[in-house]
């Protein structure tokens, strides 16, 4: 480890330091998938951090070498559910790798985990899909690899062009029981009278789907703090776009779609699961 790297926690209301961690963010996410990049912009990143969340805690880290910022880290702890877990990231443009940035970044993140009694991280990086299944030879899973860690699950990712052709939707739609469910759609917030049910299903949504080796616990149902996460998502500008799928007779949803961000075919371990042996590092992998 480059014993002069220092790391320092940012404050996400000084706008300098923010700045800087999301440049380092943002072009280490470039030099790995180019213009397939999924970045978040620097606002909807300022909005969340900003947050005062009553479900996780948020942290973001720089690091600092010769007086300039060379990489960043973030580090999320669930308040309410997966008390035993925390999720990070580590982030270094290619200007700064191979000079020990990366591992200072995640010694320290992992120190803060391991202080906050968490004892499986989990971490997720992206690579294309032309590459090997196992991410073979791609830096962000060979990162991980190096430092104990080991691929628990993985996704593939494809990017959908808008709008859509209007006789894809009618063959969609001549398929589906209409006589079943009644469709609803709408813009922005969930409706008042389904919230409750809406935010049950988002609760589970990681425990049913495929898990792999990831050790996940469903999120909160709380009403309150899904409109928290909805107010969020107006501060960063994002608008909001839900369907339910309601039953004939007793009008509630059985399944949902929502809005998400268009991507393009990527593979991406939706976790790097690794448990502690001991309080301050984290050394054997789950």
């Amino acid at each position: 480890m480059n014993t002069s790297v220092q790391i320092r926690r940012v404050d996400p209301f000084h706008t300098v330091e923010h700045n800087l961690w999301w440049q380092a963010y943002a072009e280490a996410k470039r030099a790995d998938m180019g213009e397939n990049a999924l970045i978040w912009t620097l606002e909807e990143s300022r909005a969340e951090m900003q947050q005062r969340s009553e479900t996780t805690e948020r942290r973001t880290y720089v690091a600092v070498l010769d007086g300039a910022v060379v990489g960043g880290g973030s580090l999320a702890l669930s308040l309410k559910d997966n008390l035993r877990s925390a999720a990070l990231g580590v982030t270094v443009p290619l200007a700064h790798r191979r000079r020990g940035v990366g591992s200072a970044l995640l010694a320290h993140i992992e120190a803060e985990a391991a202080d906050a009694d968490r004892t499986t991280l989990r971490a997720e990086t992206e690579w294309p899909a032309s590459e090997p299944d196992d991410g073979a030879g791609q830096p962000g899973i060979e990162f991980a690899r190096r430092h104990g860690y080991t691929l628990a699950l993985s996704d593939l990712q494809n990017r959908l062009e808008l709008p859509v052709d209007d006789a894809i939707i009618d063959e969609l739609l001549e398929a589906a029981p209409a006589e079943r469910y009644a469709i609803r759609s709408w813009v922005g917030p969930v409706p008042d009278e389904i919230v409750a049910e809406w935010a049950a299903l988002d609760a589970v949504l990681d425990t049913e789907a495929p898990t792999g080796e990831l050790d996940i616990e469903a999120a909160s149902a709380d009403v309150a703090d899904y409109r928290a996460d909805e107010q969020m998502q107006a501060m960063q500008g994002r608008t909001s776009f839900g369907t339910v799928a309601l039953t004939a007779t007793a009008g509630s949803p059985r399944t949902r779609s929502s809005s998400s961000r268009a991507t393009t075919a990527t593979r991406t371990s939706g976790a790097l699961s690794c448990a502690a042996r001991t309080a301050a590092t984290v050394s054997a992998c789950a």
